[in-house]
């Protein structure tokens, strides 16, 4: 969780813990976070960020080109237990991605990017 494998919070089970450094780290020791699913404004922001290295660049093309609309669903789908297993094994993970979704906006905002919807 961002934390490094030699942090000491990272010697424990303590999952908040170690869920709280990885926030402060991904909030205030990265220029730049985005998302696969949100490759396009993730995309957009970084050019934004480090206009320099994407100069001449259609971003979003580049992200339309390189998105996986044909990604294969699972079939059968899951069962609604299933989904509730996972979502609470990996409960944490989930917590820091909608957090860094949430940054993702707000970064997206103060550079005056919008979100796509």
């Amino acid at each position: 969780l961002f934390g490094g494998p030699r942090a000491p919070p990272c010697h424990t089970d303590d999952m908040r813990a170690k869920y709280d450094i990885a926030r402060r780290r991904v909030a205030g020791d990265y220029l730049f976070i985005g998302s696969v699913e949100r490759l396009e404004e993730s995309m957009l922001l970084q050019q934004r960020l480090l206009p320099t290295f994407y100069e001449g660049v259609d971003v979003r093309a580049f992200a339309r080109l390189h998105a996986n609309p044909g990604a294969k669903q699972l079939d059968p789908k899951p069962s609604l237990s299933t989904i509730r297993e996972v979502q609470t094994a990996l409960q944490w993970d989930v917590k820091l991605y909608a957090f860094i979704d949430r940054l993702l906006d707000q970064r997206l905002r103060a550079c005056n990017l919008t979100r796509a919807e």
